[in-house]
């Protein structure tokens, strides 16, 4: 069984300045010294950190920081203008870190953290490098040809996360483990069509590019207003094809049981909602990005309670 963990998220605070890819300072921080960090840097993007709420107990939260801090830099080498020409170098460079730190090697905060969780929690080493794998496609690409391209890139970039989590909570079992993978590969679509004014100018796709052949759509007419009709339609397929999605994940709340349930219960209301708004029609997602407010509060709260399926034509 896991033990309580040495640190606290309000000690030691800044005393570790090692650059994320330098190692570390000239000794390595202590436990809590490294927790303290990585709860830093889940604290500083807590706005992009759902699994940091509230219903997480509280002995996991130094764990659930731990793989953050990771996954929050390697995102940051993946797609922040600094590392442009460098990116895959240093994602070469984190990784090693990782494998160090998995044969008990570790020097920087973040990967002393995480070697003691990965210790603490048993958990695999495969969720981590697959999530460096999908950065590495970030640095590489970014466009995908078809629907087939897109789940496969989900499936390093969003189900590893989810895995790990359940891993946490201690479940393993192959049934949740599928599951999950849809809800999260379910939960990145919905941020692909969320965030498509966003993503769209820096020059990142994630519509398939099939499907905007079949509406003689090229990318750069999508925040055109003279092509709304044809992007309405897509949108509609891409979204249709996210609802099954969901619909395939929602056994895991009351396969996991307890306060893991509600967690997942929140979140996949949650995934929906937004992408409800997204096709609601209110609001051009190719041109603003739909967000929950306080008006979606009493429906989130209902869709926790209430297990349904969409209903279909």
């Amino acid at each position: 069984m896991a033990q309580p963990h040495p640190a606290s998220s309000s000690q030691a605070i800044g005393t570790v300045t090692a650059s994320p890819l330098s190692g570390a300072s000239q000794q390595p921080p202590s436990l809590e010294e490294a927790y303290a960090y990585c709860s830093a840097q889940a604290r500083r993007h807590y706005e992009n950190f759902p699994v940091g709420s509230w219903l997480l107990p509280r002995h996991l939260r130094p764990a659930v920081h731990a793989v953050y801090a990771f996954a929050r830099h390697a995102d940051d080498l993946a797609d922040e203008p600094e590392h442009e020409g460098s990116r895959l170098q240093a994602l070469d460079s984190w990784q090693r870190h990782l494998e160090r730190a998995w044969s008990g090697d570790a020097s920087h905060p973040t990967f002393v953290a995480l070697a003691d969780t990965l210790k603490r929690y048993r958990l695999p080493l495969q969720p981590f490098r697959d999530l460096l794998t999908a950065f590495r496609m970030d640095a590489r690409r970014t466009r995908y040809d078809s629907w087939e391209q897109v789940l496969g890139y989900c499936r390093y970039s969003a189900n590893p996360v989810g895995r790990i989590m359940l891993r946490l909570f201690g479940h393993e079992d192959a049934d949740c483990d599928r599951f999950s993978d849809y809800l999260c590969t379910s939960l990145q679509l919905t941020n692909f069509w969320q965030d498509l004014s966003v993503d769209l100018p820096r020059g990142r796709c994630y519509l398939p590019c099939r499907d905007l052949e079949r509406e003689d759509l090229a990318e750069g007419d999508l925040q055109s207003p003279g092509t709304a009709p044809a992007r309405r339609r897509i949108l509609t397929v891409v979204t249709d094809r996210t609802h099954d999605l969901y619909d395939e994940a929602r056994p895991l709340p009351a396969r996991v049981g307890g306060r893991l349930s509600w967690e997942l219960r929140a979140i996949l209301a949650g995934g929906e909602r937004v992408l409800e708004k997204v096709v609601s029609g209110t609001q051009d997602p190719f041109r603003s990005r739909p967000r929950l407010g306080w008006e979606d509060a009493l429906p989130l709260l209902g869709a926790m309670f209430v297990r349904r399926r969409r209903q279909t034509a």
